[in-house]
């Protein structure tokens, strides 16, 4: 199903970029504002089994969304404001036979919310007239509230049902490439392509259940075909 909605993107990309093939460009200047945003779905699948009946499956699926606002600072340097919120839920499922012929079950489901706010800067590389190139760097700082709930079966009995709540805190640093379609003198169409990015989470300490922890992480997202897609609105008069 994955598969399929990245190719009807891809094809709507196409499709977009010639049906406004013959309108005006958009008219980026210094001063003019602009307001826009952003989305992405996750859905993904991950099951194994083996010849011992034991069976492990994940599966993650959410949202992300971002509205930003800012003013172009130069011709083609675009600088602005941005909050997001973000959903996602990832559940892990373990089953084994046992020797009595009994299940050992463990279930894990986690639920996350998360709500950020930052700045970012988009600086534009024309192509053709209708089509276009970016380079976009963010700042973010957000919070997630995680709750999760944890399932343990031993040969059929239940041994444990716990429930758990806890935030973290997360600083993120984020450059990506992108690609914008020029819809109409005000309007644009923007796809987010990969990600560049490193993150400091700090998780406070919930006696009992969270040690207070800290961690950093760096990498690189080369996955073209896994994009977000935006729009952006230029305000005031255009030319």
């Amino acid at each position: 199903m994955a598969q399929k909605m990245i190719t009807k993107m891809r094809v709507l990309i196409v499709v977009l970029s010639c049906l406004f093939a013959s309108q005006a460009g958009a008219q980026m200047y210094k001063g003019r504002w602009a307001v826009g945003g952003d989305f992405s779905f996750l859905n993904s699948r991950n099951a194994q089994s083996n010849s011992s009946n034991n069976f492990s499956e994940e599966l993650g699926t959410g949202f992300n969304f971002r509205v930003h606002t800012g003013q172009f600072i130069t011709n083609k340097l675009y600088t602005y404001g941005v909050v997001g919120i973000n959903y996602s839920t990832l559940q892990r499922n373990y089953e084994a036979g046992t020797t009595t012929g009994g299940k050992d079950i463990r279930e894990t489901l986690a639920n996350a919310t998360n709500i950020g706010v930052g700045a970012g800067t988009r600086w534009y590389i024309k192509g053709t007239e209708r089509v276009g190139f970016f380079l976009q760097g963010q700042v973010m700082l957000s919070g997630t509230y995680v709750r999760r709930d944890e399932y343990f079966v031993e040969n059929d009995t239940v041994k444990s049902d716990t429930k758990i709540k806890y935030p973290f805190y997360t600083l993120g640093v984020n450059i990506n490439p992108g690609v914008y379609v020029v819809l109409s003198k005000r309007w644009q169409l923007t796809f987010d392509l990969g990600n560049l990015y490193f993150s400091q989470t700090w998780q406070p300490e919930k006696k009992g259940v969270i040690e207070r922890s800290s961690n950093s992480s760096f990498g690189m997202d080369i996955n073209l075909f896994d994009f977000r897609v935006g729009a952006l609105y230029l305000l005031g008069k255009s030319e």
